[in-house]
């Protein structure tokens, strides 16, 4: 991203304990900066920002609190995605799996999507490689690259099988955390030729060496593509099934679907079906789907850098409202605009349903369900966690559990009704009552006080 940027923007790479190889790539397109693989690489890097910058994420361990602190620096944030697992509060995400439904991705209203093909993020050599052609004649070898660590081995797999199948010679690229070096030099060295930390240069020659490619769905799969090259490919890890699902559509590979599924039958009958008229059609859909995508992310950091917000300084309500929504991090919801939802998956509300200013349900880790008819007015707090013993050293873990409302129950304001409560149907909470452990609670029933005391049949007709 930093070498499609560098001509408009001023980068810098933050990474933990960098290799000597990943300063030999980045450094020749911006300086990188060191950071401890502990806890406090977090706090470092919150601690060189400004506040005028526009940050970049891209790793897992990325959670939403952390977004919300760098956003309370002032930067923008962009937040690069595969697996949609959490809340984001980013201007953008971007995606580069194909076919995406964008109500996947748990967002604030501001957030852009960037999803599909047009975000793939390359080096600048594969984006030249779009440029080739595929010609048979100039070809006589075989890519294959599964990455750095290749923790299943697959690289051994493969070339073992593409020995037995084929009189080829192969060149496997592998990283330097890969640990089957000396199982995978104990097979023919005279058709083997093992690379290590290549340069995309020497990547991309190669590929345009290969009459076909093995890899998995990752970035190698799209870098492959970029040299119409055709490809033997499939997914092993969670984050690679949506381009799974997605590539059976666009037809740039034969794809094996789950590589650690058969891996070893499943390639050795793919490669006694690859044609020539199957190569060159994995190569047309290449060219019509594999494109440079420089121009798209320029625009995109762009349009970040110009567009201001201001909380609470909008030029109309509606982006006031919207601001507001970003900057408390409110979920979509159909009660109020400030009603806090936690964990909504964790949530069954039913129909009829009235919940006030202010309130909040937090439901993750186990389940709050409110049925029909229930009005909970502002200022309440249902909660299915409580963290007392955890804080006074008396636990080493927070307690949950479920809190359900039968039908047609009132919550007085300022209540607060507490983990393993389940109040029955017809029954009223008055206002700032508290409720902890409440177990079953018949219908009808007067629930009130601090502690809350149960009047039972009180509304009973």
């Amino acid at each position: 991203m930093a070498d499609m940027l560098k001509q408009d923007f001023d980068c810098t790479m933050f990474t933990q304990s960098p290799t000597d190889y990943q300063l030999h790539e980045a450094e020749p397109i911006c300086p990188v900066r060191a950071l401890p693989a502990d806890n406090s690489k977090f706090g470092l890097f919150l601690d060189q920002l400004q506040g005028d910058e526009i940050v970049v994420l891209d790793n897992y361990f990325y959670d939403t609190d952390y977004q919300r602190l760098i956003k309370r620096k002032g930067c923008r944030l962009i937040c690069i995605d595969d697996m949609h697992d959490k809340h984001f509060v980013a201007d953008a995400i971007i995606n580069s799996a194909p076919n995406l439904d964008a109500s996947i991705y748990d967002i604030v209203p501001n957030t852009q999507l960037h999803l599909g093909l047009d975000y793939i993020m390359m080096r600048r050599e594969f984006w030249q490689a779009t440029r080739s052609t595929y010609e048979d004649s100039q070809r006589h070898s075989i890519f294959v690259c599964f990455g750095g660590s290749d923790e299943h081995d697959l690289t051994y797999r493969a070339c073992k099988v593409l020995l037995e199948s084929t009189d080829l010679s192969i060149n496997a690229v592998i990283g330097g955390h890969y640990q089957g070096f000396e199982h995978l030099q104990s097979l023919d060295a005279t058709r083997l030729s093992i690379h290590c930390n290549l340069a995309a240069s020497e990547m991309v020659n190669l590929m345009h060496q290969a009459i076909f490619a093995v890899v998995p769905l990752s970035t190698t799969f799209y870098e492959t593509c970029c040299t119409r090259t055709p490809v033997i490919t499939g997914y092993n890890a969670d984050n690679q099934l949506g381009m799974a699902q997605s590539e059976i559509n666009n037809r740039m590979s034969c794809n094996l679907g789950y590589l650690l599924d058969n891996f070893e039958s499943k390639l050795q009958n793919a490669i006694s079906q690859l044609t020539d008229d199957k190569k060159q059609a994995m190569v047309q859909m290449q060219q019509q789907y594999m494109s440079d995508t420089t121009n798209n992310f320029r625009t995109l950091f762009t349009n970040i850098t110009m567009t201001e917000r201001k909380y609470f300084g909008s030029a109309s309500q509606e982006q006031a409202k919207a601001d507001l929504i970003e900057l408390l991090d409110l979920r979509e919801n159909p009660f109020h605009p400030l009603v806090f939802l936690t964990a909504p998956e964790c949530c069954e509300i039913g129909k009829n349903v009235s919940i006030g200013f202010l309130s909040e349900i937090h439901a993750r880790g186990s389940k709050v369900i409110i049925k029909d008819n229930c009005d909970i007015a502002g200022f309440v707090s249902i909660n299915v966690a409580d963290s007392h013993k955890r804080c006074i050293g008396l636990s080493d873990s927070i307690e949950k559990g479920p809190i359900t409302l039968e039908e047609n129950v009132f919550v007085g304001s300022h209540c607060f009704i507490g983990k393993n409560t389940h109040i029955g149907h017809h029954s009223v909470v008055a206002a700032g009552t508290i409720i902890v452990d409440g177990g079953v609670i018949p219908p009808y029933s007067l629930i009130k006080g601090n502690p809350a005391k149960v009047y039972q049949g009180y509304y009973q007709r």
